[in-house]
């Protein structure tokens, strides 16, 4: 207004009244972080926009590049202080995101204004003029949405995060040179570091175990669904650490193969495991007495074809169908290689979280798989958790069921058992199939709309084209 009346504006004290006139309509806002960020966006437009703006123009001589980027730097730069005091995350996107989405903030203030003011009087008019600005601010959450996926940078907490907050303010005093070179090698890293693992709307996440099994489905507030623990108590208690898991109301242990249980040590470190599933095959013996010793006092349930279960979850309701073992033992010819019975007892899952179907069948074999398909109808999924670690000894007509979007391979780099096996590999490939290998891509996480985030320990190992 001021500008428009050719006068000097007082925006300082402008900005002080509001806050004053806010906060003793509610006092609570004192402590709203939500308050805190939009109060320093404000003082930076008004204290630091113009002189970044003039600075910009100056130095590279165009106005409206400077108008553009003066906004959502000078926002940037006083809301940081307060993000990282209350995250400790600074998104590498925010100010380009402030940029695509700063042309249609100004209608949506403008028409959002005068709707609340029409809405008493006239709420027709002011819900007609809502309409007709949903287009613009769903702009914003799809703006919103796809830089919440891309990298943050994670500022370490306690005295590590202030060391580094200060060794950054000494650099400051170097040389110009030395700071570029900085600045380089932290774009180089910015650049060849994946986004933060496993994200922030993770449902699946298959561990890197080395050879071995180790599944969780995400239920929200640190609580996830563990299928096999893989044969590494560190690599399993470590992925479940990066996961943010502390509490696991069902442990599904597919079958007594070492290289699905020997882990259980890492997952009951300092977590609540609430049940347990197992097969109702009870071989290897040594290796299901070791497992019934280490899960004394937790339900132990034997899981058979034909139960379900569901969870209430802050992901919504989740539903797990068991589609294998028979109450009763199979008899299947032996495949080559040992431990055919073994595995042909592994419980076969269908677990639904939303809208999102996920098969795992720890090391079914082509006999098992095809007895299951003749007891259940098997239809699409979007994650296949493929059995035997991709092995070559797989029902086609199962896979073809299936027909998953995402096939998660849980195999040790180097393996001796040949795993996975290229025709397992090019069998999905052929159909569609998205083939993500731990030995490989490391540990893999999916999120809801099927993006897939990797967590390779050979992150240097890049492959070019």
């Amino acid at each position: 207004i001021a500008k428009a009346r050719g006068v000097k504006a007082d925006s300082v004290p402008s900005l002080g009244l509001a806050i004053s006139f806010l906060i003793l309509m509610d006092p609570f806002q004192a402590i709203d972080p939500g308050f805190a960020l939009s109060v320093a966006a404000t003082a930076g437009i008004l204290l630091l926009a113009p002189r970044i703006q003039s600075w910009i123009s100056e130095r590279f001589g165009h106005e409206k590049f400077a108008e553009v980027l003066a906004i959502p730097l000078s926002a940037t730069i006083m809301c940081t202080p307060v993000i990282l005091a209350i995250s400790g995350l600074f998104s590498l996107v925010s100010i380009p995101a402030n940029i695509l989405a700063e042309p249609v903030v100004a209608p949506i203030t403008v028409i959002g204004f005068i709707a609340a003011i029409l809405s008493p009087g006239i709420p027709v008019l002011a819900h007609l003029l809502l309409v007709l600005v949903k287009p613009l601010a769903q702009v914003i959450v799809w703006i919103s949405n796809f830089a919440s996926d891309l990298p943050v940078l994670l500022l370490p907490k306690s005295y590590l995060g202030a060391a580094i907050a200060l060794a950054v303010i000494a650099l400051i005093k170097f040389r110009k040179w030395l700071a570029l070179g900085l600045s380089g090698c932290a774009v180089i890293t910015i650049i060849l570091l994946p986004g933060q693992w496993p994200g922030k709307k993770w449902e699946v996440a298959n561990c890197n175990v080395g050879q071995g099994d180790g599944l969780a489905i995400n239920l929200g507030n640190h609580s996830a669904i563990v299928v096999d623990v893989g044969p590494d108590a560190n690599l399993m208690n470590a992925c479940l650490k990066d996961l943010g898991i502390t509490d696991i109301p069902l442990l599904v242990l597919s079958h007594f193969h070492a290289d699905h249980v020997h882990g259980l040590d890492g997952v009951l470190n300092g977590r609540t495991i609430s049940s347990i599933w197992v097969t109702n095959y009870g071989e290897p013996k040594s290796e299901r007495d070791t497992a019934y010793l280490l899960l004394n006092q937790i339900p132990i349930h034997q899981a058979v074809v034909g139960e379900r279960v569901g969870f209430n979850s802050a992901k919504g309701q989740v539903k797990i169908d068991v589609l294998w073992p028979t109450k009763t033992e199979q008899n299947f010819a032996a495949m080559p290689g040992d431990g055919s019975s073994i595995n042909n007892s592994s419980i076969a899952l269908l677990i639904t979280v939303g809208t999102l179907r996920i098969f795992t069948a720890g090391d079914l074999e082509p006999p098992a798989q095809e007895a299951l398909m003749n007891l259940s109808k098997i239809s699409p999924v979007d994650i296949y958790k493929v059995s035997h670690h991709g092995s070559a000894y797989q029902y086609a007509p199962l896979m073809s069921a299936l027909q998953p979007k995402v096939a998660l391979i849980s195999v040790g780099l180097g393996n001796s058992y040949g795993h996975p096996a290229p025709t397992t590999v090019a069998a999905f490939e052929k159909m569609g199939t998205k083939v993500m290998r731990t030995d490989q891509d490391g540990a893999i996480s999916v999120d809801g709309a099927l993006k897939i985030r990797t967590k390779r320990s050979d992150w240097w190992n890049i492959s070019w084209g």
